[in-house]
This record gives C-alpha cells, sequence and structure tokens, in this order.
C-alpha cells in the first residue's frame, strides 16, 4: 500500500487516490452483499456506485496527465 508523504509526486496522488477509492468500493460491496434489510442493500449499492465514479475521474484525470507528460 502506498502512504501519502509530502512532497509525492502528482501522479503518485493520484494514484494513491485511486487505490483509496478502490478500497472504499470493495468495502461498499462487501457490506452491500451482507446486508440482509433491502434498504441497506440499496444504501451500500449507491455508495459503491459513487465510488466507482470517483475512482473513474480520477482514472482519467491520471490518464489525461500522463498523455501530457509524455508516458
Amino acid at each position: 500500500d502506498m502512504e501519502y508523504s509530502p512532497g509525492m509526486p502528482y501522479s503518485d496522488l493520484l494514484i494513491l487516490a485511486i487505490k483509496r477509492e478502490e478500497k472504499s468500493l470493495k468495502f461498499y460491496t462487501d457490506f452491500g452483499q451482507k446486508a440482509e434489510i433491502p434498504e441497506h442493500k440499496k444504501l451500500f449499492d449507491i455508495l459503491a456506485q459513487e465510488e466507482a465514479k470517483h475512482k473513474l475521474r480520477l482514472e482519467t484525470i491520471l490518464d489525461d496527465y500522463m498523455a501530457e507528460m509524455g508516458d
């Protein structure tokens, strides 16, 4: 696991943020699968979808940044 440190390159910060979104996505997905009450399952599914959106947005930002840098 990556950890934040002052002065990290921008690309590493984005990668760190993506990894944290992945963990959050897994957390909500797992809880959604374990939920027995339909309203709770729906809530965890919504939260998982939001984390997936955040992850995708960060991946797009990282891709755009890397393209600008020539990688």
